[in-house]
C-alpha cells in the first residue's frame, strides 16, 4: 500500500512539473512555423523612465534583430537573438516627452548596440533577458544617453528581464518590476541619479510592408 502511496506522489509531482520544464525551452512560432530570420518587437503602450524628478515618456519603440536560435524544435533549447537596432521617440519619431523641471524634451540614443536577447535556458520559465554586446560578443551593459535643450544623461544598467505569456499572438515581451538604471553621466541638477525602466514589445516577424504576429509556446 505504501509503495502505491508513494508511486502516486511521484506521478502527481512529475505532472506539476511538466508545465515548467515545457516553458523553459520555448519556442518562437510564426502560424504554427519555427521562426528563423529577422523580426520586429514594437512598443505595447508606453516605454516609461522613472525618476525623481519626474518621466520620460517614449511612446514609439521598435527594436529590429535576428534569430539566431530557437527552441528544441529548432536550434537549441532556449531562444536567442541578436538586435541590431532600438529606437525611442515620441509617435512621429521626434523626442520623447518629459515631466522634469520646465518639461525638456528627450531624444534617446541607445548604446552599447548590438543587444542580446534570450529567452528560456537557464532562465526561469516564461522569463526573457536583455543585455548590452550581440549574443556572440563579450556582454556589455545596456546603456542609453538622453539629450535635451538643457544638457546630457547616460544611464546604465547590465540587464534588463521580464516576462511573457505564452500562446498568445502575438507575444508580449513585458519589462520586469525594478528594472533601475543608474547615472554614468551628466549633471545631477538634470540627471537624477536613477530611473526605472517600465513598459514592453510585442514581437512580429520583419517583413514589411506587413508583419505577421509571432507565438511563444
Amino acid at each position: 500500500m505504501h509503495k502505491k502511496i508513494l508511486a502516486a506522489v511521484v506521478a502527481l509531482v512529475a505532472f506539476a512539473a511538466v508545465p515548467a520544464i515545457a516553458t523553459a525551452s520555448p519556442i518562437l512560432t510564426e502560424n504554427g512555423t519555427v521562426v528563423s530570420g529577422k523580426i520586429l518587437a514594437t512598443q505595447s503602450g508606453s516605454i516609461v523612465l522613472t525618476t525623481s524628478f519626474g518621466n520620460v515618456t517614449c511612446t514609439k519603440s521598435t527594436l529590429t534583430g535576428t534569430v539566431l536560435k530557437n527552441g528544441p524544435a529548432g536550434t537549441g533549447t532556449h531562444i536567442e537573438g541578436t538586435l541590431e537596432k532600438a529606437t525611442f521617440t515620441n509617435e512621429t519619431g521626434g523626442a520623447c516627452s518629459s515631466t522634469f523641471p520646465f518639461n525638456p524634451s528627450f531624444t534617446v540614443d541607445p548604446e552599447n548596440l548590438h543587444w542580446c536577447i534570450t529567452g528560456g535556458g537557464t532562465l526561469a520559465a516564461d522569463t526573457f533577458s536583455i543585455r548590452g554586446g550581440g549574443c556572440t560578443e563579450a556582454a556589455k551593459n545596456l546603456k542609453f544617453t538622453l539629450t535635451s535643450a538643457l544638457g546630457n544623461c547616460t544611464y546604465e544598467r547590465a540587464t534588463v528581464t521580464g516576462s511573457f505569456v505564452t500562446n498568445v499572438t502575438p507575444v508580449t515581451l513585458k519589462v520586469g518590476a525594478s528594472q533601475t538604471f543608474t547615472r554614468t553621466a551628466g549633471s545631477e541638477s538634470l540627471c537624477p541619479a536613477t530611473g526605472t525602466l517600465d513598459g514592453g514589445w510585442n514581437l512580429y516577424t520583419d517583413n514589411l510592408p506587413t508583419e505577421t504576429p509571432l507565438t511563444i509556446s
